[in-house]
């Protein structure tokens, strides 16, 4: 029991040695001789200059195209059942506005049985989230079927 306890005191005793009071943190205020960052365009802007493009064409950013995805989170077959699940996601959109279809469900015999399929419109509200508003569909092919 002993030899447990020593090995981390022993590495704090060790840690201790460490000192970073002497390192400058990075940050703080520009040396008096640093270059002016907006002196590289020399008045270049994205509608005027020798590199502009014509008409409405601008150049865009990588979080202005639209892009798609396809996500499974399950997909599975049973072959002796002939019957399956699937947890399924997709979407189409920029990086701050999209829409989204989530859909989950098991199917049996070449038909679905039950089904939630939601489709969403998704919307980036800070850097890491973002909200989701839509429909829901709830199939159930021996039940009552529900619109959210």
């Amino acid at each position: 029991g002993a030899s447990l306890i020593s090995f981390p005191l022993l590495a704090q005793s060790e840690m201790a040695q460490m000192n970073s009071a002497k390192m400058q943190p990075q940050g703080g205020s520009a040396p008096k001789d640093a270059r002016d960052p907006h002196a590289y365009s020399a008045g270049t802007t994205l509608t005027e200059g020798p590199y502009a493009l014509e008409g409405n064409e601008r150049l865009t950013l990588a979080d202005e195209h639209p892009f798609y995805a396809l996500l499974g989170d399950r997909l599975e077959y049973n072959e002796q059942a002939n019957a399956g699940v699937f947890d399924l996601q997709a979407w189409y959109g920029t990086t701050f506005d999209r829409l989204v279809i989530k859909t989950e469900g098991d199917f049996s015999e070449g038909s679905i049985e039950e089904n939630q399929t939601d489709i969403l419109w998704g919307h980036a509200v800070s850097a890491y989230w973002d909200t989701q508003a839509g429909v829901r569909l709830d199939y159930n092919k021996e039940g009552e079927n529900r619109q959210w």
